[in-house]
């Protein structure tokens, strides 16, 4: 069974200038336990699908899919990580990571292995009682990573998570988030317009262009994916392909000859 599956949806939002279409008759399946980057131009549909699949937003026609079942609400089974800080700063970092748990009626002890287990998988055991405040940005955003596994879910929306965090934050947390999924077997999509984090990252490539999807690649290299993959042929001129998707030809100058 698919872990999602969208079939002909349109998106439309009326405004004070007239009707403006998001997406338009999008066409997706996503097996289970796949890597799925959506990559794209601002103002493409991106987040816009995300929240769609989330079930944050309606179709304004067509239907989706998670696991069979009708996407019509916000459900448990689906998590979602967005760009901004949504750990809450009023809760210490354990009981940010234990939330959704509690929220579901999991009993204390049991709630507090799983916690626990997540902690000491994103390096955060020692932040346990550390207020929000007291991290920085790419703490922060594991704690929101650290929350969202635990909670669960089989499907995991992340929405350019990590989006203003500096380089060498970005690359640890891939690697961090690469190792759970590949310990949990979630199904992942992952909204991004970096190429070369949608390179780091995907199992599959999805483009948008103007809310309609225009290209789904297959990533055909091996994990771990180092720095050697950038002078590989073969990622050169996949990344020259999707940089021309998406009209940045002019970037392609600093890679070397393929």
């Amino acid at each position: 069974m698919s872990a999602v599956n969208v079939t002909g949806l349109t998106v439309r939002f009326t405004t004070e200038t007239g009707v403006t279409t998001a997406l338009d008759h999008v066409e997706l399946d996503i097996p289970s336990r796949e890597f799925v980057v959506l990559i794209g131009p601002s103002g493409c549909g991106k987040s816009t699908l995300l929240n769609a699949l989330a079930g944050l937003l309606s179709p304004t026609e067509g239907t989706i899919t998670s696991a069979g079942e009708p996407v019509d609400g916000p459900d448990p089974r689906r998590g979602v990580v967005f760009q901004q800080d949504t750990t809450f700063p009023w809760m210490r970092v354990a009981d940010n990571v234990g939330y959704g748990l509690r929220a579901r009626g999991v009993p204390a002890a049991e709630r507090n292995v799983v916690v626990e287990e997540y902690l000491e998988a994103v390096g955060l055991s020692d932040q346990r009682h550390a207020w929000p405040k007291e991290l920085s940005g790419g703490m922060r955003k594991r704690v929101a990573i650290a929350t969202a596994f635990a909670a669960d879910p089989t499907l995991l929306l992340m929405d350019e998570p990590f989006g203003s965090l500096d380089f060498v934050t970005r690359t640890r947390l891939h690697d961090l988030l690469l190792a759970l999924w590949q310990r949990t077997g979630k199904t992942i999509v992952f909204v991004t317009h970096d190429v070369d984090e949608a390179l780091a990252l995907a199992d599959r490539i999805v483009v948008l262009s103007q809310g309609a999807v225009v290209d789904d690649i297959d990533v055909p290299f091996a994990r771990p994916r180092t720095d050697e993959l950038r002078r590989d042929s073969a990622a050169i001129d996949l990344r020259r392909h999707l940089l021309d998707r998406l009209g940045l030809a002019d970037q392609r100058t600093d890679l070397p000859a393929a």
